[in-house]
């Protein structure tokens, strides 16, 4: 039983390989024929302190001047760059946490406003009749009158003139109603001339 000769051989079965088989390879084993596969690349020389043939070859590479060309100019960071980008970034920090700490407080602070509060006092500015009244309106809103002034110079709340409204009904059935902006300033009755305007 356990000698070689009372083992039955095992033949496997005879018949013709199929049309496929011959088309894979297996690079361990060589190809399809039985012939050992190629290198799919030379090995790499190893490194010398002599410039050897291969070496040589490799330095005459003809991309090499075009990749480095394209690629561009390396930039070295500058040290005292990095300095300064960690001085603003503490100057914006320290910014921040003066805003935080702003607007946490419960007393206003002169010649601050948020920005609705910004458009509260300039729509209450287009009604007002005196200089008086500017100054009363600057001083609710904790804002001086040179300031308020220089603001309405560039800065206005939205208003819509009276003339420049037009509906227009699209194919659907839907009207589209377009009005024109207009820029409007106080008349002061006393003074005759509008505020902010440099007639």
């Amino acid at each position: 039983m356990g000698s070689s000769s009372s083992k039955v051989a095992r033949k496997l079965p005879t018949r013709a390989k199929p049309t496929w088989a011959g088309s894979r390879t297996n690079i361990e084993a060589g190809t399809a024929e039985g012939r050992p596969a190629p290198p799919l690349r030379a090995p790499l020389p190893e490194a010398s302190e002599t410039r050897s043939d291969a070496i040589e070859r490799d330095a005459k590479d003809p991309h090499f001047m075009a990749n480095l060309s394209r690629i561009g100019q390396v930039n070295v960071p500058n040290p005292a760059a990095a300095v300064r980008t960690a001085n603003h970034m503490k100057h914006v920090l320290s910014t921040l946490q003066a805003s935080e700490e702003e607007a946490a407080s419960l007393s206003p602070i002169q010649n601050r406003l948020h920005a609705s509060s910004l458009s509260e006092l300039l729509d209450e500015r287009k009604s007002i009749t005196s200089t008086r009244e500017l100054a009363d309106l600057a001083k609710r809103y904790g804002i001086d009158v040179e300031v308020l002034e220089g603001v309405a110079k560039y800065v206005n709340s939205p208003s819509v003139g009276e003339s420049g409204t037009t509906r227009t009904v699209d194919e659907q059935g839907e009207e589209k109603i377009t009005m024109q902006a207009t820029w409007v300033d106080p008349i002061l009755d006393n003074e005759h001339k509008r505020i902010g305007s440099t007639r």
